[in-house]
């Protein structure tokens, strides 16, 4: 640029208001100030990959990030321009466009055509204190025009593909795996490099029903008309009443059990709910629906079903329906609500209409906004830059793409034996076999160590299981320790233990305190994988199943728990590094195993994920969900969801893994058993095209053979969908290569 033009848009952007001082081109790319006291950063990373940084601190550019990999900065030519108050960042694949007296940057594509542009106004740092730590809250919005989809946020239970519209808050829970890579039809996707507590779309908070838009089934004002019944299938009633709200949580405060729901019910057994009436919209427009809840729900607006799932007592989570309702007119409502194990669970929200032209991502904690904008135009080519950034999915071992047998668990080793041969004597084609938890005593958890009654000769099972029946063995393991333990004492003595369930003297399911180590410090990765090694990897283990990485700090996990007991870390507080717990643990093992035996394939099987996880061979599954035909589609999106979001090894438990009781009881109805057996079958079929092929779940067990015997058709079924699987595998072995050299996805959407 010419010394006069130079001068001329200096005086310009000072009568505009705008600081005087012109964009700073450094090695990598262009410093704006702006007005505001921000420093905006647009860094080059590749042709097809720009990084947009804003921080009031500059040495914020040079963060720690956990996701991305150091060296990762490729060597691209690339020409800045300025003109008319505009600067624009050019390579051979993308325009950035740069507001010069605000810092909005847009998108474009060489041609000029529009890609994606900020939202004005919609960049924000808000000061904050969290965990008694300044920081800053931190949101940045885009424009998104309606006919948009976007797609990824690693993989929800919702049943959704298209998050477009909805609002996610993404912290990892069982059945919640946050990657924070959002991908959309236009062909571009955003890596959002922030490891708090994040949240998707608007920040309002659903709300109760307004009591006063809310009519009875007699239409009355003032709410809906509860039906109580002493019993689960909504047989005998008990007490009506109008309801304002429905809210039966520990949080509201109405005493414990089924006396929260109402004092008529017994205390014991299951019961049912059912509401009816009619809401009255204040206003026009689509409205979201939310229902947070164990046991059986079931929504009906306007005589459409818009929920319905079973969870089990232990693990309540949400629901989610958007429905457009008109303000001129009532809608009816109908819900049903069966609460049949564990301490219930139900809140029902709704949000009302909000503006949904712009993409939010919101972080809890950040010193500043930290984002790569990747692009494709292809998906996969969206995926490969996120893998470029983060780092290749290494190649996994050829077994690992065969069909894996698990229970809730193999109680001893004798147990499993018996599957394996009863696998190789009906010519069933498998290759691994699971062993779950609680292969150590009750009271030794974090041991790694075999119960000798149960396991006498731990090495010589696995001999066994790989010589004789030739399988693989995937053991599970935590990063979950019992006091009294040796491992424990070690971990303890490092202070390499999260301290404050201890402190408050938890206990787990079992009635025993426990604590998890500290995976973020990497004295702890490196001590725990050395009592992984001596204990479980020198008896001849070929992969690892690393469950509850979330971490399972509470025995009902809520978000303020997981910051707030996974407090401090060796990375700061809890809150700061929330969502990547998953991604150093899978390091530890991975890099541990790789030091141990450089020449063996790592496989890594977790429960929850984090953006990069996939460079430390690791595949994730969909957690613990339920052995219903609700569970089995909403899996189809989760696994598609996750895939987009850039990992490429996904699978869930064929089958499901808890089991209504109608299915487990002792003396199940004969349609109860046809409708267990072809549930489980569907899954396996579905299970066989998923990357990874496994199958496990609580009793009944589910060993194809267990459906009726050789002679079922669930058997016969199964058998072949297994087959077949086999009969794939050249090809399925193949696209791994694929995946590890060209970046691609498995579970293609």
């Amino acid at each position: 640029m010419r010394v006069g033009a130079c001068l001329a848009l200096v005086l310009a952007l000072s009568a505009a208001g705008a600081p005087a001082a012109l964009p700073r081109r450094v090695e990598n790319g262009i410093v704006l100030s702006l007005p505001d006291g921000s420093i905006l950063k647009l860094e080059v990373c590749a042709a097809d990959i720009i990084r947009v940084v804003a921080a009031r601190d500059p040495a914020f550019f040079s963060h720690l990030s956990l996701m991305r990999i150091p060296g990762t900065q490729a060597a691209t030519p690339w020409d800045w321009e300025m003109a008319e108050g505009e600067g624009v960042l050019s390579t051979a694949r993308l325009r950035a466009h740069v507001d010069l007296a605000s810092g909005l940057v847009t998108f474009t594509d060489p041609g000029g055509h529009l890609l994606l542009a900020e939202k004005p106004g919609g960049r924000a740092l808000t000061e904050a204190t969290v965990q008694g730590q300044p920081t800053f809250h931190i949101r940045q919005q885009w424009v998104s025009p309606q006919d948009e989809a976007l797609y990824g946020l690693g993989q929800q239970q919702l049943g959704l593909l298209n998050l477009r519209g909805y609002d996610l808050d993404l912290w990892q829970h069982n059945g919640t795996a946050v990657v924070p890579f959002l991908v959309s039809s236009r062909g571009y996707g955003i890596l959002w490099d922030n490891a708090s507590f994040t949240r998707f779309g608007d920040l309002t908070e659903p709300g109760p029903l307004a009591p006063e838009a809310l009519f009875d089934a007699a239409g009355q004002p003032g709410g809906l008309t509860g039906s109580y019944f002493s019993d689960d299938h909504f047989g005998v009633l008990a007490a009506t009443r109008r309801d304002r709200d429905i809210d039966f949580s520990a949080s509201a405060g109405n005493g414990p059990g089924r006396a929260r729901i109402h004092p008529a019910l017994p205390r014991d057994g299951g019961v049912s709910v059912r509401w009816e009436g009619l809401v009255a919209p204040p206003i026009t427009g689509d409205y979201i629906f939310q229902a947070f809840s164990n046991g059986g729900i079931r929504l009906w607006i306007d005589g459409a079903l818009a929920m319905d799932h079973w969870r089990q007592g232990w693990l309540p989570w949400f629901d989610v329906a958007r429905r457009r309702l008109e303000s001129e007119k009532p809608h009816r409502l109908v819900l049903e609500w069966i609460a049949d194990q564990g301490d219930p669970v139900l809140t029902l929200r709704w949000k009302p209409p909000v503006d949904r032209s712009a993409t939010s991502l919101w972080s809890e904690v950040g010193e500043g906004i930290d984002y790569y904008f990747v692009y494709g135009p292809g998906l996969d080519a969206v995926v490969a830059g996120y893998r470029r950034l983060t780092g290749t999915a290494p190649m996994m071992p050829c077994w690992a793409f065969g069909l894996w047998q698990s229970r809730q668990r193999y109680k001893t080793a004798q147990e499993s034996l018996a599957v394996a041969a009863g696998f190789r004597a009906r010519g069933i084609p498998f290759d691994t076999v699971v062993q779950d938890w609680m292969y150590w005593r009750e009271d030794t958890w974090g041991s790694h160590r075999f119960d000798p009654a149960r396991f006498p000769d731990p090495a010589g099972w696995v001999r066994q299981l790989h010589d004789a029946y030739h399988a693989r063995v995937v053991i599970s393991v935590w990063g979950k320790f019992y006091p009294g333990t040796d491992n424990f004492t070690a971990l303890e003595d490092g202070g390499l233990l999260y301290q404050r369930n201890l402190d408050e003297g938890l206990v787990d399911w079992l009635g025993h305190p426990y604590a998890f180590y500290d995976a973020f410090n990497r004295a702890g990765r490196r001590l725990f994988w050395s009592q992984v090694d001596r204990d479980l990897f020198r008896l001849g283990m070929d992969g690892w199943w690393l469950d509850a990485t979330e971490p399972d700090l509470l025995p009902t996990p809520t978000l303020e728990g997981q910051r707030g007991y996974m407090n401090p870390t060796a990375l700061g507080p809890g809150s700061r590094v929330l969502n990547a717990y998953s991604l150093v643990q899978s390091e530890g093992v991975y890099e541990g195993q790789r030091t141990a035996a450089p020449d063996q394939r790592v496989m890594i099987l977790t429960r929850s994920a984090f953006a990069g996880q996939q460079r430390y061979a690791a595949a994730t599954w969909s957690g613990d969900t339920t052995s219903t035909w609700t569970a089995l589609r909403k899996q189809i999106a989760a696994g598609l969801g996750f895939s987009l979001s850039g990992i490429p090894y996904w699978t869930t438990d064929a089958g499901g893994f808890s089991v209504p009781a109608r299915f487990s009881r002792r003396n199940p109805l004969p349609a109860d058993v046809d409708e267990w057996r072809e549930l489980n079958t569907r899954w396996f079929q579905f299970a066989a095209f998923c990357p990874i092929f496994r199958v496990h779940g609580e009793s009944p067990n589910r060993e194809m053979w267990e459906y009726g015997g050789e002679g079922s058709p669930a058997y016969a079924a199964q058998f072949k969908a297994d087959r077949l699987r086999y009969r794939l595998l050249p090809y399925l072995y193949s696209l791994g290569g694929t995946v590890t050299a060209e970046a691609g996805t498995m579970y293609r959407p």
